[in-house]
């Protein structure tokens, strides 16, 4: 049995749906009875359980707790917080050299034929030093994020620099659709999207959730976000929103861990390990939708394109990677654009009306990018390595 080891940041959602979306391709390619596989994170387990499905009640699957970045400090699903990032930033950096005696003395007693990151950069040093090859994943990287703050307020170079010093011994980078240059990494195959379209289940949907059948004739939106931390005069401007909507034909829907308890709003939670757990997972969830309202990430964003879903999209504040998004969402997808303000408010009349308008003309673009089988392409080329 053949081990691999793959470290996701914990830094949003993002990074782990596509590392899932490789995940299962790993085990389909390699044969479940000949892969041992670790994830390492701290991402949330029940994301975990959802997008691996099956493969995360695996014996030879495994979860260990560790985080070796921080991304940037998300107060919510639309703002940073720089100052506690820093602080975060400089506990990794202090213990930067007891972190990777850790990882060295993992990787020895695991033993694995490769590791896989997405996109910490500390496991590929402790990788080399162990002579295990290692793969990164991901559309951009830390060091180039924050190449793009205010380098005078802090001293990001000795950040920048710590990330570089992994990425540059990096043997492979799978570089993804929607990317910056990455020049700081040696080796690069382009893939495209690791999504795939998934099926519509909204009959099982409405039976899981019990809906009416009134509700079933309505236009489906999704509200994709983690957390908005609204504020009680947004809640409460937002179920009226809801309400409102709901008269237009509009019904919503969220899934884990976001949630919204008032009238015309759903969470979807299918049970976990089960027939319907199966069914339901999160691309069949966006396939059974109207409207998508998120905003640019990268795992939403790939869901959207593959399952060709009009897309409403907000800021981001000063997020680097954020123009890049938005240059793929006007490509590929019917969009609007919101003001956070109004999505914090579930102000969302005028940009589903102009949506409903735009879809109806739209052309879809096809081409190597929106082709899929990312996560397939993705599974042979680290399974190469592991032979």
């Amino acid at each position: 049995m053949k081990k691999i080891i793959y470290y996701i940041t914990s830094h949003g959602f993002g990074h782990a749906v596509r590392s899932c979306d490789i995940i299962n391709a790993l085990f389909s390619v390699m044969g479940a009875e000949n892969l041992d596989l670790t994830v390492v994170s701290t991402i949330s387990t029940s994301l975990l359980q959802n997008r691996l499905v099956g493969n995360f009640y695996r014996n030879n699957f495994h979860l260990r707790q560790a985080s070796f970045d921080v991304g940037m400090y998300q107060l919510d699903s639309l703002r940073f917080d720089v100052g506690k990032t820093i602080i975060e930033l400089e506990n990794i950096y202090r213990a930067r050299e007891q972190l990777l005696q850790q990882e060295i003395s993992f990787l020895k007693a695991s033993s694995p034929a490769v590791i896989v990151t997405d996109i910490p950069s500390l496991p590929i040093v402790a990788a080399k030093k162990c002579d295990i090859p290692a793969i990164a994943v991901g559309n951009f990287s830390w060091d180039w994020i924050y190449q793009h703050q205010d380098l005078k307020q802090h001293n990001w170079k000795k950040y920048i620099d710590f990330f570089q010093d992994g990425y540059c011994k990096t043997n492979l980078l799978l570089r993804l659709p929607f990317a910056e240059e990455m020049a700081i990494f040696p080796n690069k195959i382009d893939l495209p999207l690791l999504s795939t379209p998934g099926v519509n289940k909204r009959e099982q949907i409405a039976a899981l959730l019990k809906l009416d059948q009134s509700i079933c004739k309505n236009k489906w939106v999704l509200i994709s976000f983690t957390d908005l931390q609204l504020i009680p005069k947004e809640l409460s401007a937002f179920a009226q929103n809801m309400s409102r909507l709901l008269d237009l034909g509009y019904t919503f829907f969220t899934t884990a861990p976001f949630e919204l308890h008032m009238p015309n709003v759903y969470k979807i939670a299918a049970p976990d390990n089960t027939t319907m757990g199966t069914e339901i997972i999160f691309k069949n969830i966006l396939a059974s939708m109207d409207v998508v309202i998120s905003k640019p990430g990268y795992g939403i964003l790939s869901e959207a394109i593959s399952n060709k879903k009009p897309f409403i999209y907000t800021d981001r504040m000063s997020f680097p990677e954020y123009p890049i998004l938005v240059s793929a969402i006007q490509k590929y997808l019917p969009q609007v654009y919101l003001e956070s303000t109004e999505i914090r408010c579930g102000d969302f009349e005028d940009a589903l009306k102009r949506i409903n308008s735009i879809n109806k003309d739209f052309i879809f673009t096809e081409d190597v990018t929106t082709k899929g089988n990312g996560d397939l392409i993705a599974a042979k080329i680290i399974n190469e390595f592991v032979l």
